[in-house]
């Protein structure tokens, strides 16, 4: 009798809930990312333009924390193995590197041969920074608490720095400009000079909205507030996998269930708000991370006689195969992007319009034959994950 391939496991000792987590969000990303047409996507795929929230602004913040969430696996692991803490962080140093390095490349690969319009900020170079700061900072200090405190001084201070803090050249915020004026904030105005230095030195330099970044130095910041509720999370797993303790879910559950709270409180002071990643956007995507993973950990990583049905291990095999690689699915999408948008092509139109028009024209309406587009492009890119899923290789920077 021909006996049923089984399911390949990527890795023993990978957590299930954080690929399944991470490969789900990797795909909405991509959804979201490459519509047919961006005059027809419907409203929770794309950002909020300014103040405010949709779907789609919950994909940066809840990768930020997955990477937080696996620090305390990945780094722990090896500490408590007795590696040492210098070469842990020559690792921390060239992982971060390798992710800024394939971001600048990505950069690069989409304004060449003109250098001029090169931009240094960007979602892979933020990645680069928070890992940076949140590894080191976990090498020397695993403690709930620290975390916990951190992340509030951080939400706190980045508030009271919007409100308190004069800008050169615009005046108070609250009495010379709003306090969330999209150009006249204090973020906005250090990634101009920023830009400024890089544009006199270098030449190039750009900001992505033209007169600001959502990527920006200041907003970096508050972002490693986000990785930091990841770290969190990963060190409470653990502690809960040693002990079996209801005790420890529970105040996790509870903290998550706390930040959302807070974050309500937080934004009639300061509004939710991406591109500036406000404390109240911090607290508010940590609550619904850390809500979301612990659903899906207690669902099956906790649970040693976990067997999921047919259509359930479909569904887990797809997440996997994205979230066991979702940086290869990331530069894979992001690379593809580059090329069919802009470099390829065919009769004076980009191959992405050619493909639209010729694959997609009898389909209405308008909405739906863009979200098609895009769901199209979602199975392209998962074409190479699923060969390195069904290969059992994990790609690892």
């Amino acid at each position: 009798m021909e006996k049923t391939p089984q399911s390949p496991e990527i890795r023993p000792g990978r957590l299930l809930s954080l690929d399944l987590m991470r490969g789900y969000t990797v795909a909405f990303m991509i959804i979201v990312n490459n519509p047919g047409d961006w005059s027809h996507v419907y409203a929770p795929l794309l950002h909020a333009e300014w103040n405010g929230l949709t779907p789609t602004d919950l994909v940066f913040p809840s990768f930020l924390f997955m990477m937080g969430c696996a620090i305390p696996f990945s780094l722990g692991g090896k500490i408590s193995r007795g590696v040492k803490k210098s070469r842990l962080f020559a690792e921390s140093v060239r992982r971060s590197a390798v992710l800024l390095g394939l971001g600048w490349l990505l950069a690069i690969l989409a304004v060449a041969p003109d250098w001029g319009h090169f931009r240094f900020y960007g979602v892979l170079p933020r990645f680069a920074a928070t890992y940076f700061v949140c590894a080191t900072l976990f090498l020397f200090v695993r403690s709930v608490r620290f975390y916990v405190l951190t992340i509030l001084g951080i939400v706190f201070g980045y508030s009271a720095l919007l409100h308190w803090i004069p800008v050169p050249g615009a005046g108070f915020p609250g009495h010379d400009f709003p306090v969330m004026d999209p150009d006249a904030n204090i973020v906005s105005w250090l990634d101009r000079k920023i830009v400024l230095w890089t544009q006199t030195h270098f030449g190039t330099g750009l900001l992505y909205k033209g007169t600001r970044d959502p990527e920006g130095a200041l907003s970096t910041i508050a972002a490693c507030a986000t990785v930091m509720s990841g770290i969190v999370s990963g060190l409470i797993m653990q502690q809960a996998n040693r002990q079996t303790s209801k005790h420890l879910i529970t105040r996790w559950t509870l903290g998550g269930a706390a930040a959302l709270l807070l974050s309500a409180g937080l934004s009639a002071w300061v509004p939710l708000n991406k591109n500036m990643w406000t404390g109240s956007f911090v607290l508010f995507c940590a609550g619904i991370d850390i809500l979301l993973l612990r659903l899906l950990w207690q669902s099956v990583d906790s649970r040693p006689n976990y067997a999921p049905g047919r259509i359930a291990k479909a569904f887990e095999e797809f997440g996997t195969a994205f979230g066991a690689n979702a940086l290869i699915a990331f530069i894979v999408s992001e690379a593809l992007t580059i090329f069919i948008d802009e470099r390829l092509q065919f009769h004076g139109v980009t191959a992405h319009q050619f493909l639209y028009s010729s694959l997609f024209s009898g389909i209405h309406p308008e909405n739906i034959r863009s979200l098609l587009y895009a769901l199209t492009y979602l199975f392209v890119c998962f074409i190479p994950n699923f060969i390195l899923y069904r290969k059992k290789i994990v790609i690892r920077i």
